[in-house]
């Protein structure tokens, strides 16, 4: 009988309200504006943030008010106290990606979808952690299907994952961020 040995687990909630709050919440990406470094393929406020640290603790502390249910019931399903580190926002325009990464030692990465059309755009996608058992090929996964805007996707900041080239004329806009344990 085939089972389950090892599993990774991950959380999605579905922000109550979304479309009445994704104007407000535009705005406020609006605050801390998105722009593109040589080094990457995509809009991030992080640049803001290397120049400004203040912006990076104000900016995180307007996406804790903003998730303060869904963060509650996060600590609430996991068991533990728990913070969020750093936070900030992405844009992906058509061709625009972003390389495989992980969070490191955090204990989870978060991403809530703001612009996102799960008919023309691809959610975040994984690579499983260990080869395909029987052909050795590593192999990638997406999360749940249908993943909508005001989805927000909680998992291990040490698995690896991508932002899949983005194929539409549609911008893609996410709001992640990292959370560790308060103990």
């Amino acid at each position: 009988m085939k089972q389950l040995l090892l599993g990774m687990p991950y959380w999605r909630y579905e922000l109550k309200n979304f479309k009445k709050r994704k104007n407000l919440i535009k705005k406020f990406i609006k605050k801390y504006p998105l722009t593109k470094s040589n080094l990457q393929n995509y809009s991030s406020n992080t640049n803001l943030f290397l120049n400004n640290p203040d912006k990076q603790i104000e900016f995180t502390q307007e996406v804790i008010k903003l998730l303060s249910e869904e963060l509650k019931h996060f600590a609430k399903d996991i068991k533990k106290n728990m913070v969020v580190t750093r936070s900030w926002a992405v844009s992906y325009k058509k061709g625009e990606d972003q390389i495989m990464h992980h969070h490191g030692n955090k204990a989870f990465t978060a991403i809530m979808y703001i612009d996102f059309d799960h008919k023309k755009h691809s959610p975040v996608i994984f690579k499983k952690p260990w080869p395909n058992i029987f052909t050795g090929k590593i192999e990638f996964i997406p999360p749940s299907p249908h993943l909508k805007e005001g989805s927000l996707l909680i998992f291990p900041a040490c698995l690896e994952h991508f932002a899949p080239v983005n194929l539409s004329e549609k911008e893609r806009t996410v709001i992640s961020f990292d959370i560790d344990f308060n103990e």
